[in-house]
């Protein structure tokens, strides 16, 4: 996927989909870093995060940060 090119909504999706099936991961979100669209996952601990064999999306950058657990309210 090129650098230039739009990422899809579809494809956006399917990626995040991909994402929340890693073990640990308890969700996932579009953020901005340094000015650049970015996703970040949020793992339950430590280990599963540093455990984890992330896919890639082309020149996106994806952002890990430990959150706990997170239950629905």
């Amino acid at each position: 996927m090129s650098s230039k090119r739009e990422i899809e909504p579809s494809d956006l999706r399917e990626f995040k989909r991909k994402l929340m099936c890693i073990n640990g991961v308890q969700a996932v979100g579009e953020s901005v870093s340094e000015g650049s669209f970015c996703l970040k996952v949020f793992f339950d601990n430590e280990r599963s995060m540093r455990d984890a064999v992330l896919p890639e999306l082309g020149t996106v950058p994806i952002v890990c940060t430990v959150s706990g657990s997170i239950e629905t309210q």
